[in-house]
């Protein structure tokens, strides 16, 4: 984009056209058209004060014509529509053309609609920067093309699987080829990574693979049961990726860096931006205005300073997971479900592993009703001291929550009235 404020301030230091020309990177022509332009406007170096490169650039080529003004959609409810069975894009700009009608607004063309969906996609699908810290996660898979070595007595070509072992922090990694990709070979790896790396990490990240988990449900994580005693021998825990979630372990899938340096915010990512950097500051300007600004960071390289009321909902919400969270949301359905939470929680090894399981027990309020919700622990925990989220699960899916309620009206009626025995009893002596 030409530099029409620079053209501008070298015009008055006295510079011929073919000077400016080569200073600013475009051609004598656009120099002249823009100084003529800037005098017919009663433009001139230095300029007013608040003018900015967009409100010089409004100002020397104003629109011709004003341009209508066409409805956004809602993409949020686009998006949200988009993963019912049968719903099409097509479907969508039909009704939102509909919509636009009915109201009197002009309506994007479908090539738009889609296009401007393709971008809010993008914008909400925005990854983020994660720390980690020296020796705490060991991110493990299988990589996803396989090597080949030669048999030398017969030619044949035998394939080989390759795992892969990545200390995020610092990017170190450990690679072993293997002939199969079963328990054995999967077992051996880890051992194998362990010993080279001199030890083992206190968090193991794997993805959904049935030599490490038998089971990912949406609130609930089992792991295979060699994998378990293994993660028992050498005192880690597994704490597996979601489901369809590679750049949980973005590491070991092989992209470079730590996901991303940061995120401005939503309606910045994907965006060009211009970046003014000084001694001690960083600012980001987008537009001609300043949107962030940061303390510049010296000393070790890949430092990350990031505004947590820039980054986007989801991942401010993802920061914010911690067991005291959890406990403090549960102590406002009630002190059973708070109880059930605190055990859940110490229940693991590490106290991220139980955060899922916190989740989905607490959205049950949202399913069942929070009363509800506390009579079910309440029973629960009268079978055991560490019921876990399928306990509660079972018992309200089953109804058994109001039984607590029935056993004390029953028991509460037999003991105003208690047994009444009749003559049979007593051998039909009155």
């Amino acid at each position: 984009m030409t530099n029409y404020r620079e053209i501008l301030r070298l015009g008055s230091l006295g510079l011929n056209k073919s000077q400016i020309a080569a200073a600013c990177g475009c051609s004598r022509t656009t120099v002249i058209k823009v100084l003529d332009l800037a005098t017919a406007n009663g433009i001139s170096y230095p300029l007013p004060d608040g003018m900015s490169d967009k409100q010089l650039n409004e100002t020397l080529f104003p629109s011709a014509v004003s341009k209508p003004v066409y409805k956004m959609p809602d993409y949020e409810y686009v998006g949200h529509e988009m993963q019912k069975s049968g719903v099409t894009l097509n479907l969508l700009w039909l009704e939102y053309c509909e919509q636009c009608r009915n109201s009197g607004e002009l309506p994007y063309q479908l090539t738009q609609f889609k296009k401007y969906y393709r971008d809010h996609m993008v914008k909400n699908s925005a990854t983020m920067h994660i720390d980690h810290k020296p020796g705490e996660i060991m991110q493990v898979d299988w990589a996803g093309d396989t090597a080949s070595v030669v048999d030398t007595d017969t030619g044949e070509m035998i394939s080989v699987y390759v795992f892969v072992a990545v200390l995020p922090y610092s990017g170190y990694a450990y690679v072993e080829g293997f002939f199969s990709m079963d328990q054995e070979c999967w077992t051996t790896a880890h051992v194998n990574a362990f010993r080279y790396f001199g030890g083992a990490a206190k968090i193991i990240q794997c993805d959904d693979l049935k030599t490490g988990v038998d089971k990912h449900g949406k609130n609930e994580v089992k792991l295979n049961r060699a994998y378990s005693e293994l993660a028992e021998h050498y005192n880690t825990a597994v704490l597996p990726c979601r489901v369809r979630a590679p750049k949980d372990k973005a590491m070991v899938e092989g992209t470079v860096g730590v996901i991303s340096t940061f995120i401005l915010a939503a309606e910045y990512i994907k965006k060009k931006v211009d970046v003014r950097v000084s001694k001690n500051t960083v600012e980001v300007f987008y537009d001609g205005n300043r949107i962030c600004s940061h303390r510049r960071l010296f000393g070790r390289a890949n430092q990350y300073s990031t505004v947590e009321e820039h980054m986007p909902k989801d991942h401010q919400k993802y920061i914010q997971w911690n067991g005291e969270r959890f406990i403090k949301w549960a102590s406002k359905i009630g002190a059973n479900t708070e109880t059930v939470v605190k055990a859940i929680l110490n229940g693991y090894k590490i106290e991220q592993q139980g955060y899922k399981a916190c989740m989905g027990l607490l959205k049950l309020a949202d399913k069942y009703t929070p009363d509800r919700l506390e009579n079910a622990c309440k029973r629960a925990l009268s079978f055991t001291p560490r019921p876990s989220y399928k306990n509660i699960q079972v018992i309200l899916s089953s109804g058994q929550d109001k039984l607590e309620e029935t056993d004390a009206k029953h028991q509460d009626n037999s003991e105003q009235y208690g047994f009444t025995r009749g003559g049979s009893y007593y051998g039909g002596m009155k």
